[in-house]
């Protein structure tokens, strides 16, 4: 009981909606156990051009708290994360 079958994946997509990056696990893993893994294996075509304030990374209110905020400020990301 409480296992969930199938599978899950957290994308990670810039502005316009093409996809950075992606990672697949259990569906019984929780959205903030892959933030990490996502946001490490984001894909850049070509050098970020250096700004003088962090990128911005807007995600859903399953993200607040201590574990997603300090993996996202760990990666030199702002976490504007919806509340709920």
């Amino acid at each position: 009981m409480g296992e969930k079958k199938g599978r899950e994946r957290s994308l990670l997509v810039d502005g316009r909606g093409v996809p950075l990056s992606l990672v697949a696990s259990g569906a019984n893993v929780h959205d903030v156990k892959l933030l990490a893994a996502t946001l490490d294996q984001v894909i850049r075509a070509r050098p970020a051009p250096r700004a003088k304030a962090p990128p911005h990374l807007c995600a859903d209110a399953g993200y607040q708290g201590a574990p997603a905020r300090q993996a996202v400020e760990k990666r030199h990301y702002r976490p504007p994360i919806k509340p709920r």
